[in-house]
């Protein structure tokens, strides 16, 4: 049987990365912008967009960005109800 490590909701998420970025460790994701993408990088901000986390926009060295709702993995560890990879 595959197992693999999940978070099951955007506050969990959150946790680990502001865990990254406070700790200045490298990040590595699988996000979706029109189709599955990797990217890795130091997270340089964390940007709060209306109030909602899922809107929280992760911007990577040097110059990527994007919302915590696009997140499909972060080091290894995926989204729950994600079954595509």
């Amino acid at each position: 049987m595959d197992q693999r490590q999940t978070f099951s909701n955007a506050a969990e998420l959150m946790n680990m990365i502001n865990v990254l970025f406070t700790q200045q460790r490298k990040a590595s994701f699988i996000i979706d912008q029109d189709g599955l993408t990797r990217t890795e990088g130091l997270i340089v901000k964390l940007e709060e967009k209306n109030g909602l986390i899922e809107e929280t926009v992760v911007h990577l060295q040097p110059s990527l960005h994007f919302k915590l709702s696009q997140v499909i993995a972060v080091n290894g560890v995926f989204r729950s109800d994600y079954s595509e990879c």
